[in-house]
């Protein structure tokens, strides 16, 4: 019983490191767009005004450009998401029903993950990409045993399981592992300019990277959807959507930004597809059992 106080103690504790430390990144002076921003790559999603490009594009590409730069305001806000939702967990994990998840699933790996994660931004804040590239490696794994742990052993019976033990793993997974592919952009990439300035368009080394990043990107997205089998988990494969979204918005090489789009539209459709098939399937199972009893 000690021990587990003490763990729901440290969970309390961590999280307000992770908070401060993250929140300082996402709020203060040096949020994470600016964290980002700093580092130009050929990765980087925008936040950018609503109304500029939409008329350059024709009105044909007008919706598709207004959903994209409003999604690419807002994709940076995901980690307030991840703030709210993980402030859900430690106030839930004191009730009785999270007890087995909080003591048997997750353990003191939260603890573990929120400090990798706060140590990573601070990392990154002090423009030490590559030793922040291997946190977040780190905090991937850790976060990642937390998801498997709750996909495999323990199915969410309650709105209370779902929205405060599932949702904020699942969003903050989905959400690392994108920067974690940005941070890799940052540490090993640039962009070079010419005599003016002018940033010069991708080389084929350059465009090989994005395009990996892109497939890894809306594979990772449908896998999310897959993993957790009749539970359909989208929030991470639909955050991973947003982020590609906003790529598409701020990069404007062609060889670039069609390819984005690609991938956003694939990392936004397939989990509604697949969510779809099986909701169908399972009324179709569910309709086979009623009707001998009907008959």
């Amino acid at each position: 019983m000690a021990s587990e106080k003490a763990l729901k103690i440290g969970n309390v504790l961590a999280f307000l490191i992770f908070a401060i430390g993250t929140g300082y990144a996402l709020f203060g002076r040096d949020h994470v767009a600016d964290i980002f921003h700093g580092y130009e790559t050929y990765f980087d999603p925008g936040i950018t005004d609503l109304r500029m490009g939409v008329a350059k594009s024709g009105a044909a590409f007008a919706l598709t450009e207004c959903l994209a730069k409003f999604i690419a305001r807002w994709v940076f806000i995901i980690w307030a998401a991840v703030h709210i939702l993980l402030l859900g967990f430690v106030a839930y994990q004191w009730t009785d029903e999270a007890r087995d998840s909080v003591t048997s699933r997750i353990d003191w790996l939260f603890v573990i993950s929120a400090l990798l994660n706060a140590f990573w931004f601070n990392l990154l804040e002090g423009n030490h990409v590559v030793v922040a590239l291997i946190v977040s490696i780190l905090t991937i794994l850790s976060v990642s045993v937390i998801y498997y742990n709750l996909a495999e052993h323990r199915t969410p019976g309650t709105w209370g399981q779902i929205v405060f033990i599932h949702a904020p793993f699942s969003v903050w997974h989905g959400l690392i592992v994108f920067m974690s592919v940005l941070n890799a952009f940052v540490a090993f990439t640039s962009v070079p300019h010419d005599d003016t300035g002018e940033a010069l368009p991708p080389d084929a080394f350059h465009l090989v990277l994005v395009y990996i990043a892109f497939i890894f990107l809306a594979l990772a997205a449908v896998m999310y959807v897959e993993y957790k089998k009749e539970q359909c988990d989208v929030a991470p494969a639909w955050v991973i959507a947003l982020c590609l979204w906003a790529v598409y918005d701020k990069q404007h090489d062609q060889y670039i930004r069609w390819p984005a789009l690609a991938a956003a539209i694939v990392a936004t459709l397939i989990p509604i597809k697949v969510v779809a098939s099986k909701v169908i399937a399972h009324n179709r199972i569910r309709s086979e059992q009623e009707q001998p009893l009907l008959s």
